[in-house]
């Protein structure tokens, strides 16, 4: 199943990140400034549950059109879906 966060901040990149080390196939949908920040850091995640820095995560923005789940918070939605 293809999944499309929208932003890595704290929410999408918490529930991103722990999709993504499940092995799920997850996009980001980022700015270009918070791209950069991923391509040379990674995707940190600090967590009672556990750390974890995702390197080199290659979906950092959507190649294709059709995606079977999408995760956003509720005030991105008019970003997201409205033109």
């Amino acid at each position: 199943m293809q999944i499309l966060v929208v932003g890595a901040g704290a929410v999408g990149g918490y529930f991103g990140g722990r999709l993504a080390e499940a092995n799920r196939d997850v996009t980001f949908l980022v700015r270009a400034r918070r791209a950069e920040e991923i391509k040379e850091k990674g995707l940190q995640i600090v967590s009672p549950h556990g750390d974890l820095t995702l390197l080199r995560h290659s979906s950092l923005s959507p190649q294709s059109g059709i995606f079977r789940f999408g995760l956003l918070k509720n005030r991105d939605v008019r970003v997201a879906v409205l033109p």
